[in-house]
């Protein structure tokens, strides 16, 4: 089975993804991670809850390496929605984390720096 086949399955009926579970064994599963995210937010009939059901059940069965893994991230960066944006957070290692919040999200200058105060002092 090839991976168009394993995403159309895994994103179609209950049946069909639990079918599909036990077919992804041969798939590169940094790239099939990466196509599910995209395919499950694009998939406006599906729960929330049922759209992170099945993207832990798929992360927990693939295998990949961990150079996948900011690649991984990177997809996750670019979810507009926050269950499953939230759910790859949980899945994903700490150093990994960042990234999908980090990514496309402008950087402050270095010189720039945060000025604290507060209403509590009171000059004498």
């Amino acid at each position: 089975m090839n991976i168009e086949d394993v995403l159309r399955r895994l994103v179609g009926t209950k049946d069909s993804f639990e079918s599909a579970l036990s077919q992804i064994a041969g798939i590169d599963g940094g790239e099939l991670l990466i196509r599910l995210i995209a395919r499950l937010e694009d998939a406006p009939e599906m729960e929330n809850a049922e759209r992170e059901r099945r993207l832990m059940s798929t992360f927990g069965k693939v295998y990949f390496h961990a150079g996948q893994l900011a690649s991984i991230a990177e997809a996750g960066s670019k979810l507009t929605n926050p269950v499953l944006r939230n759910a790859l957070t949980r899945l994903l290692p700490p150093e990994q984390r960042a990234l999908i919040f980090r990514i496309g999200s402008p950087v402050p200058p270095e010189s720039a720096q945060t000025k604290i105060t507060s209403p509590f002092l009171l000059s004498v």
